[in-house]
């Protein structure tokens, strides 16, 4: 393709060059979408189902997780590096937020 037949392209279409948008006065930009309680309901539902499914589904025990801790446990160091007072620590300390005091 020669570049002076871009001339001719240009005239047949005849582009126009840097005009104003036009703004239209009458149109409304608020989109509304309404949902009835009867199809929100089934919604929540068969998001329930799934999660429930999910729940069921997934395995008691994290194999990969086991098999992370024994690979530690069998390093040499690993158990050496322990606080022993720290570790009763973390054991007596309660996920609700206060110590378990020993006797």
């Amino acid at each position: 393709m020669d570049i002076k037949q871009i001339g001719l392209i240009e005239r047949i279409f005849k582009p126009k060059k840097n005009q104003p948008i036009k703004q239209r006065q009458d149109v409304q930009n608020i989109d509304k979408v309404s949902i009835s309680s009867s199809a929100l309901q089934k919604s929540k539902d068969s998001a329930d189902e799934r999660i429930k499914e999910i729940v069921m589904n997934a395995p008691d025990v994290r194999i990969d997780r086991i098999n992370e801790v024994k690979s530690k446990l069998n390093q040499d160091g690993y158990v050496r590096n322990i606080d022993n007072e720290i570790l009763a620590e973390k054991i007596l300390k309660s996920p609700f937020g206060f110590n378990i005091k020993p006797y």
